[in-house]
């Protein structure tokens, strides 16, 4: 960081403190602290604690805590809500200059009484959170996460409105929010963004994270000025385990089966943790393991001018394993100050297995090639923080984190065979396509005319660490009964390194026919139910048998994708939230300044020699943050929200790389500006009895400095070129409604009363501008996103049948509308179930994809898919006890 920067960013830090510290004190006022239980004794989180005929409010943190000041002295009446329990209150002498010490026990409404109500009871922690937030936020809480057939975190997302995921096998991957493509989401663990395990994004993959470790996900759709500005589309924070207020021990164990492989599913996961000495010290401990056997049947299609060029087969097998550990200490010191803790590792390992069959139709030939590839990706991360009191008036939070994540790809091998002069019937031309029955019909194929051609042996490695510092001051104030509010101001500090080396080896095995290693595997169940034959294939241990010794020529065009970056942020903020009767209001501003450097190579193909590069660029971004909310009455909210926000270039994109051969030219772009959007939102919503609610909203986004990848003719040495590169577009408009319900219907008679729905639905539309070409809708963005599930409890009795819908989305944009590809719409069914067995015992069923939904690419239009690929079903049962 330059000494510049570093004086502008002591500066403004210095001036947060003086401001915080050199507030007047309040006269005659003192606080109230304490916590809140549910009638089991554990804490309970959101609950909302308002001191009676006045504006004060607090809302309870993680542990059931909360802290009013000031409180006017004398005696004070508080009132405890929470959705789904019944009101409490409590009468408190405040004493000036001194902190009063008030905990509440909460009982529950009459429905959650009666009734055995997981469902119920996790919809009612997520609606409290979702209630209380001065900004527009939706909550998956672990309750719900348990009762949605959702592995991994990405998935759970899904049941939140205006979520869309790219999945990979059939799993959940990547996060998008509100039409917008991934990279423009921030992925956080415990407040702190995830570094990615990937070297060509910026963006996380949660499946890397199982979602039995969560305490719940947050998914924050206008951020506030205490949150990092990278979030366009919103932010998902994955929220990690609490320690209980009583020591519990809790497990489930589960086996399942995949149908399109005909092969098992193993999962395993405990929880423990407790309170210790008087209950200063929790601790919480949990751990989560998966093992299952995946496949996929896929074709993908290449077109020229209309008629058919390449028809590519490929049959996955894959082993897939999903590990984490999570660990939580926390402790109070006293009255005025604590202190935690925080671990998490996440493993994801991938043993990938691709049988590819591609009938090039324009060269006349056919290969087969084999993969074999064994991926790991890794995240583990650490957080020590904690908040100290130096007044009555005065609170101060701190925090530490160090996380790194990589991916890890040793010893890759492709293996090629080629049948030459081969002749091709196939009948798919520029008027005339049965997408349903795309066929090369090859007519002299012969498996004993494959002849080796070429193998790649690959080893990829990617590294990313980030170092984050963070302090916040907050100054609570109160004027009349009517008027009250905080001053908040912090800053922020991150460095960030990211590493990625590609080493990729060609070998040479002369005079080898497949028919001399061919492998006795075939696919499990037939090949697309049938529909084509994808014939045998080399063996891949016979494969790595024969490339010991064997010579390597290194392919020194794979070392452009290696790249070296260090990217340094540093970031202020100020804001106040103010309480004028039903009205709450906050407002700020955030101040992010970014330092980035980068390393990479070029390379003239002719002479074959690598030039290291090196580039560096900085820039700094305002960003003005407003968020009201109007109380209508006791169960009703109007909100509204003008926020700035920004989201940073992928790591390879940035990287000063350039490649050239022949008359073609491909390079990155390190003087790529950062993507800036201006977003509105409007939301009203109605909370319902016992534990539901109705919302309906709209929102509005215009971003600027789009990046898309840009090809364009240019002079370099006096030879003219055509080059592809990442480049900032102009503007593009994005806007959308939303609408929500879901609640149960316990005023209908017995048995109907245990019926339930949970429903959402959102209408998206965009336009975006590129050079050269018409505007089109953004990338990751679906016209119409949607969940519908019908819930049924009663008598220890759970069940769910959950649909989840996405529109058709750009997944890349071509060089014309003709060439744009996009992601299928997507229509999925799942169903689960438990049954409690006793107070500690619950067996459940977990059925996914019950409609067999393939994953489809398109090019232009739906009858043109250059991929599609299918899952089949899979399913787990399992028993969970509690001790």
């Amino acid at each position: 960081m330059s000494s510049r920067r570093k004086l502008r960013f002591l500066t403004a830090f210095a001036s947060c403190v003086w401001l915080a510290v050199t507030a007047p004190a309040a006269a005659q006022q003192g606080a109230i602290a304490g916590r809140v239980f549910d009638p089991t004794s554990e804490a309970l989180a959101n609950a909302e604690v308002r001191v009676d005929g006045t504006t004060l409010v607090a809302v309870t943190d993680l542990g059931g805590s909360y802290r009013l000041a000031p409180v006017p002295a004398g005696t004070q009446t508080l009132t405890i809500s929470y959705l789904g329990y019944e009101t409490a209150t409590a009468e408190v002498e405040v004493q000036a200059g001194e902190t009063v010490r008030q905990d509440v026990n909460m009982a529950y409404g009459e429905v959650l009484v009666v009734e055995d109500s997981p469902f119920l009871t996790g919809q009612a922690k997520a609606l409290n959170r979702q209630k209380n937030a001065i900004n527009i936020t939706n909550i998956v809480a672990a309750d719900q996460i348990g009762r949605f057939p959702d592995s991994n975190a990405a998935e759970a997302t899904q049941r939140i409105p205006a979520i869309t995921l790219q999945r990979d096998q059939g799993e959940g991957r990547y996060v998008q929010i509100r039409g917008t493509e991934s990279r423009l989401n921030s992925m956080a663990i415990n407040g702190e963004r995830i570094p990615s395990p990937q070297g060509d994004r910026r963006d996380v993959a949660l499946d890397v994270v199982p979602a039995d470790l969560l305490e719940a996900i947050e998914v924050f759709k206008a951020i506030t000025p205490d949150m990092d500005g990278d979030a366009i589309g919103g932010t998902v924070n994955l929220v990690t385990k609490r320690a209980p207020e009583n020591n519990r021990f809790g497990a489930t164990i589960a086996g399942g089966y995949n149908d399109i492989v005909e092969d098992n599913i193993r999962s395993a996961n405990f929880n423990w943790g407790g309170r210790f000495g008087d209950g200063d010290t929790g601790l919480v401990i949990s751990g989560s393991a998966l093992e299952t056997d995946r496949g996929s049947d896929n074709f993908e299609v290449a077109y020229d001018d209309g008629f058919l060029d390449e028809l590519e087969l490929r049959d996955y097998t894959v082993e897939r394993k999903r590990f984490g550990l999570t660990a939580a200490l926390d402790h109070q010191i006293g009255d005025s100050s604590s202190f935690f803790l925080r671990g998490l590792w996440n493993q994801f390992d991938d043993q990938e297995f691709r049988r590819r069959k591609v009938s090039v139709v324009a060269d006349g030939e056919i290969e087969r090639e084999l993969k074999d590839r064994f991926e790991t990706q890794d995240i583990l991360s650490f957080n020590l923080g904690g908040s100290v009191l130096p007044n009555e008036s005065l609170l101060v939070e701190y925090r530490i984190s160090w996380s790194a994540s990589g991916e890890d790809e040793p010893g890759r091998l492709d293996s090629l065979f080629l049948q030459e002069d081969v002749e091709f019937a196939p009948h798919v031309g520029p008027g005339s396509i049965d997408p349903d029955n795309i066929r090369a019909n090859p007519l002299n194929e012969a498996l004993s005319q494959f002849e080796f051609d070429e193998t790649v042996l690959e080893d990829h490695v990617t590294d990313e660490k980030d170092l984050v510092g963070a302090v916040d001051l907050t100054f609570p104030f109160y004027r009349d009964a009517d008027f009250s509010g905080y001053w908040k101001a912090g800053a922020k500090i991150r460095f960030k390194d990211k590493e990625r080396n590609n080493e990729v080896f060609e070998l040479d095995i002369p005079d080898l026919v497949i028919t001399d290693i061919l492998d006795d595997w075939t696919s499990e169940t037939p090949f697309f139910e049938g529909r084509y034959q994808t014939g045998r294939y080399q063996d891949p241990f016979a494969i790595r048998n024969l490339l010991r010794g064997a010579e390597r020529e290194r392919d020194i065009e794979e070392d452009l994708a290696d790249y070296d970056a260090e990217e340094d942020t540093v970031a202020v903020y100020g804001m106040a939230e103010i309480q004028r009767g039903n009205l709450s209001l906050l407002g700020g501003l955030r101040y992010e300044s970014t330092e980035t450097t980068y390393s990479a190579f070029t390379l003239n193909a002719d002479d074959e020699v690598l030039i290291p590069v090196a580039d560096d660029d900085s820039y700094e971004e305002l960003l003005p943050m407003f968020h009201l909310r109007y109380r209508i009455d006791e169960d009703s909210n109007l909100r509204a929200a003008f926020t700035r926000t920004l989201s940073r270039a992928n790591f390879e994109d940035l990287a000063p790389f350039v490649f050239q051969e022949d008359d073609e030219r491909e390079r990155g772009n390190p003087d790529l500006d950062v993507t800036t959007a201006w977003n509105a939102d409007l939301l009203y919503e109605r909370y319902l009895t016992p534990a539901g609610v109705f919302s309906a909203g709209v929102f509005y986004k215009t971003l600027e400095e789009n990046i898309f990848t840009a090809t364009f003719d240019e002079t370099f040495g006096g030879e003219e070129f055509e080059t592809t590169q990442p480049r900032n577009g102009s503007g593009a408009d994005l806007w959308g409604a939303e609408l929500a319900y879901q609640n149960r219907f316990h005023e209908l008679p017995p048995p109907f009363d245990g019926l339930g729905v949970y429903f959402n639905v959102t209408f998206t539309d965009s336009e975006a501008d590129f050079p050269d070409r018409p505007s089109t809708r953004l990338q990751g963005q679906a016209d119409l996103l949607g969940n519908l599930a019908v819930s049924y409890e009663k008598g220890g009795f759970s069940g769910r049948l959950s649909l989840n819908y996405h529109d058709d989305y750009i997944l890349e944009i071509g060089d014309d509308p003709s060439e744009d590809m996009f992601v299928d719409e997507h229509t999925q069914l799942d169903f689960s179930a438990s049954q409690r067995i006793n107070d500690r015992f619950r067996l459940y069923l977990e059925l996914i994809n019950l409609t067999d939904e393939p994953f489809r690419v398109f090019e232009g239009t739906p009858d043109r898919p250059i991929q599609e690929e299918i899952y089949s079903w899979w399913g787990t049962i399992g028993l969970k006890f509690l001790f």
